[in-house]
């Protein structure tokens, strides 16, 4: 990822794509939301959906976090893409807590990963759709994963500890 990081600024990129450097990307993936749903109407589901997403996004403006994607039953959301914050890495850990803390009756799993990754639209030209890739947002997906196998709340990566505890975050 470094090698695709040295690159970038020598090639022409379409203006859907940004490089971004050292973020924190938070998974979290609603595990019951599944078996609740089956439960009721379309139109209950998607109320209920509503109040899910609205409670996480009250969180997420509160530690200057963006959900960027909703990919295979996981929310993705960056810490340090689009606000000016002294720590990201801090914010991320602090929504994590949050968001578990207030899960009320969902099984839910979070993954926590910081470093470089590349944000864009996908879905051709007109961008349809916010997308990450990178090594972070792979083992945000991998430490959420474990998470729910080990039945740990929240799974953070080695680089979010260390970046957590800095009194600032790098420059980009």
């Amino acid at each position: 990822m470094d090698r695709v990081f040295e690159i970038l600024p020598t090639i022409h990129l379409p203006a859907t794509f940004l490089a971004v450097d050292h973020v924190s990307v938070l998974c979290v993936g609603l595990e019951s939301f599944p078996a609740i749903v089956e439960q009721l109407t379309p139109e209950q589901a998607g109320t209920h959906l509503g109040r899910i997403y609205s409670r996480l996004e009250e969180i997420l403006v509160r530690y200057n976090g963006e959900i960027v994607d909703y990919w295979d039953g996981n929310t993705w959301v960056l810490f340090g893409r689009s606000f000016s914050v002294t720590n990201p890495a801090m914010g991320a850990l602090r929504a994590a807590w949050e968001i578990y803390n207030s899960r009320g009756d969902l099984s839910l799993n979070l993954g926590l990963a910081t470093g470089k990754v590349i944000v864009g639209l996908s879905g051709g030209e007109d961008g349809e759709a916010c997308a990450v890739w990178g090594e972070p947002a792979d083992h945000a997906q991998t430490m959420r994963e474990i998470s729910r196998y080990h039945q740990i709340p929240v799974l953070v990566d080695h680089e979010t500890l260390e970046a957590s505890s800095r009194p600032s975050s790098p420059s980009r």
